[in-house]
């Protein structure tokens, strides 16, 4: 009997199909990710390049701000908008760092003209000075648009506590933030990039601009196939040296 066929190498033959199959079938989903991030960011860029709109006429055009898929909303627009800031309401944003320095993000709402609130990511400070002046009446602001996050579900990841009134925030979380504001927070929110009147004193600095790099999937879809590569060879090696001894 062909030693091949014996139960044991035919289990053998069929873990090395399967798991070449598997790190094939994983190279190209980090594929696939890599394309989706490349058309990402090309719509970013795209949007960022555009002149800035005004934030309502946006609103009522009917485009989309709660939807996160790039593709069909209105994320990552530059807009243009009035109101009034509330910093009484204002938290910090955790753990951000400016030229390695750590500190925090002013994350202050917004009045708008019929009550509701649209939160701004006015940018960094440091950690030893938590407090800045805010500009008193109204304001015109221009900044890009971002989708408000959710906390993580798992047992993993830090995260804002469930109840009470924060000071601090690890995410810009829409529901939690709502009831100590107020309500009427807008489904976005705005980073900002310039504003009138001009801040006083050299604090916050702006936050920077979404990041646009392609990311590791690139890499890690060479370094799967890679694998099933190396697990065919590996294979058809180990077949060839057997047949041979076989023969002998």
């Amino acid at each position: 009997m062909n030693i091949l066929l014996k139960p044991r190498w035919i289990v053998f033959h069929i873990l090395v199909l399967v798991l070449s199959l598997l790190f094939i079938r994983l190279g190209i989903w980090q594929w696939h990710r890599h394309l989706n991030r490349q058309a990402s960011n090309a719509i970013i860029r795209e949007r960022l390049d555009l002149p800035a709109e005004d934030y309502l006429s946006l609103k009522q055009q009917g485009l989309k701000l709660e939807d996160a898929n790039v593709q069909h909303s209105s994320l990552y627009r530059r807009v243009r908008i009035t109101g009034l800031y509330e910093p009484d309401k204002q938290v910090y944003i955790r753990n951000r760092s400016y030229q390695g320095q750590p500190g925090y993000h002013l994350l202050t709402p917004l009045r708008l003209e019929h009550g509701e609130q649209l939160l701004i990511e006015r940018g960094w400070i440091p950690i030893d000075q938590p407090e800045v002046t805010t500009p008193r009446g109204e304001v015109l602001l221009e900044g890009v648009l971002f989708a408000t996050q959710h906390q993580p579900t798992g047992s993993i990841g830090a995260k804002d506590p469930p109840t009470g009134a924060l000071k601090e925030i690890f995410w810009i979380d829409r529901e939690r933030l709502s009831e100590q504001m107020g309500g009427n927070l807008e489904p976005v929110y705005l980073r900002l990039t310039k504003q009138e009147p001009a801040q006083e004193g050299d604090l916050p600095i702006y936050p920077a601009l979404p990041n646009l790099d392609i990311g590791s999937h690139l890499g890690y879809m060479i370094q799967w196939f890679g694998f099933a590569l190396i697990a065919i060879i590996g294979y058809l090696a180990l077949m060839r040296s057997l047949i041979r001894n076989q023969a002998s």
